[in-house]
């Protein structure tokens, strides 16, 4: 005996684009060298984020920073060993970055999770590219 399920491939979920950060800050932060501030590549863009995370009070320290440079929208997003979502940013314009990320739980000190940044065309929403990082709670 066979079980199908079936799924309408017509419906897509409803995009719903993600709000700008409210706690976004124009500039380029300034980072003790313990947090590892590291920059990536997606295509043509970099982006700042630290390698080593400090958590307190369910904030990680996290410095995501979209340069100056850049045309397009940024967002990260938070991600512990087992896959899980556990925090995440809200949209951030070019010379902008946000110096913490709440968290759902707090993570051991010493776990590995990976950072996925995200980015967008302005106005459009469409991707321009998704990288995935890995850092350390400390």
């Amino acid at each position: 005996m066979a079980v199908v399920i079936g799924i309408k491939l017509s419906e897509k979920p409803e995009f719903v684009p993600p709000e700008f950060d409210e706690n976004a800050k124009t500039g380029f932060p300034s980072v003790s060298k313990e947090f590892g501030l590291a920059d990536a590549d997606i295509n043509e863009f970099k982006v700042y984020v630290c390698s080593r995370i400090s958590v307190e009070d369910e904030k990680a320290k996290v410095f995501f920073t979209n340069c100056e440079e850049n045309n397009v929208w940024a967002k990260i997003r938070i991600i512990d060993e087992k896959g899980n979502t556990i925090g995440e940013s809200g949209l951030l314009n070019s010379r902008e970055y946000i110096e913490e990320v709440t968290l759902t739980y707090i993570p051991e000190k010493g776990s590995k999770i990976k950072i996925k940044v995200m980015l967008y065309e302005p106005k459009t929403y469409l991707s321009e590219g998704v990288i995935f990082l890995e850092a350390e709670i400390i």
